[in-house]
């Protein structure tokens, strides 16, 4: 299958994690974000762990879409360094 695989970080949403089970809850934007990142639950749970350095994640969790409101751009927008007042 060769070809560009579509970035799921950037629509999957990680919102927890509990560290008893090594559960690790998304969220995606879309259903048929849902649906791909269930068919690729193996390679986000290995990714995760990868990120981490060691083996944490063993579950994931996918809520519905639109369970967890996107975060606001604000905060997430990078902090202004300092004496330069941000602009809203």
């Amino acid at each position: 299958m060769g070809g560009h695989r579509p970035d799921l970080t950037r629509h999957v949403t990680a919102v927890g994690f509990d560290p008893d089970s090594g559960q690790l809850t998304v969220c995606p934007e879309s259903s048929a974000w849902a649906t791909k990142a269930r068919l690729e639950q193996a390679r986000v749970i290995a990714a995760a762990n990868a990120a981490a350095g060691r083996t944490v994640v063993r579950a994931l969790r996918i809520l519905p879409p639109g369970t967890v409101p996107a975060p606001d751009p604000a905060d997430v927008a990078p902090a202004a360094p300092a004496g330069i007042p941000r602009i809203r």
